[in-house]
């Protein structure tokens, strides 16, 4: 039997069977979800999908699943690179039940993770809005996690990566707003941009190196942000024989907390520039040789001693 007759054959067993013959179809860059699309097929702009998680199943690593619509379009875990955007079509929501993670970032070394517009809800019950436990990167803009009974962001990989997280409010979380602590060797380099936290249980920033043997030190910049009504402000602690840490707060606010900045554990400081401490019930919180280091352009209403003055170099 020659090439064609062979194929030919084949070609007919199959339909004989019912299994259709068709190329494999390859992912698209670039993919869509909407509130009224279904999952399946390719997630086409005419034809998208319906939640977040299958849209990621038909798109190449480093390609972008687009929003059309307002809708909840459900948790979901990130394996690789990828783009998530909503940009101003409405609520594009992400919702968790009771105890579980609504945004799992868990993707390969090299890969950048990027979330955009998203509102992430806890409604009460959900534990954590989004977990960044590896990655090269992750970015958080322009977002509202709300309603946890853990933590708002959980930052926590165990090898070395960088966060981004802007424009963006976090509210209402049982312990921790933004949770840092890396484990293993793992460096970390974060900025905090734009981004407002409130009512959270425990601190609404905290730079842990305490499961962290990192050589350098763990570093997270917060800038034009504020700590509000939360059981403690902006916060950095470390232990014996872990990593050191410096978390750098500038011309942000920690207004109505328990404590309005915290540097707990050796070789944990907190550096301080053009920025507001008032209202809370202690200005801060050190302990067990951290150290807060000040340039001397801070306001705050209560007399506070123990700052290390820092030259402005």
């Amino acid at each position: 039997m020659n090439r064609t007759a062979f194929l030919s054959a084949a070609f007919g067993a199959s339909l004989a069977l019912g299994v259709a013959v068709q190329p494999a179809e390859a992912l698209s860059n670039r993919t869509w979800v909407s509130g009224k699309g279904a999952d399946s097929g390719a997630c086409g702009l005419a034809t998208p999908c319906r939640t977040f998680a299958y849209a990621i199943t038909q798109t190449n690593a480093g390609g972008e699943v687009d929003v059309l619509d307002p809708a909840g379009y459900g948790a979901v875990t990130i394996g690789k690179a990828i783009s998530i955007i909503n940009d101003g079509v409405g609520t594009a929501g992400v919702q968790i039940g009771s105890g579980g993670t609504a945004i799992t970032v868990a993707a390969g070394a090299n890969d950048a993770v990027l979330l955009r517009g998203l509102t992430i809800e806890g409604t009460g019950i959900g534990a954590i809005g989004v977990q960044f436990s590896s990655g090269a990167s992750l970015v958080i803009e322009k977002c509202t996690i709300r309603d946890f009974t853990g933590k708002g962001v959980f930052i926590s990989p165990s090898s070395t990566s960088s966060f981004a997280i802007s424009d963006t409010v976090i509210s209402h979380i049982g312990f921790y707003g933004i949770y840092v602590i890396p484990s293993g060797s793992a460096g970390i380099d974060g900025l905090v941009s734009n981004v407002s936290i409130e009512n959270a249980g425990a601190e609404a920033v905290d730079l842990s190196g305490s499961f962290s043997t990192s050589t350098s030190a763990l570093g997270v910049s917060v800038v034009n942000s504020i700590a509000a009504n939360s059981g403690g402000g902006f916060f950095t602690d470390t232990s014996a024989n872990q990593a050191a840490t410096v978390l750098t707060v500038r011309d942000s606010a920690s207004i109505n907390n328990g404590a309005g900045l915290g540097a707990i554990g050796p070789n944990a400081a907190l550096r301080l520039s053009r920025s507001v401490v008032v209202g809370n019930s202690a200005a801060t919180s050190v302990s067990n040789g951290g150290a807060i280091y000040t340039y001397g352009d801070n306001g705050f209403d209560v007399t506070v001693s123990g700052l290390i003055q820092a030259g402005l170099q």
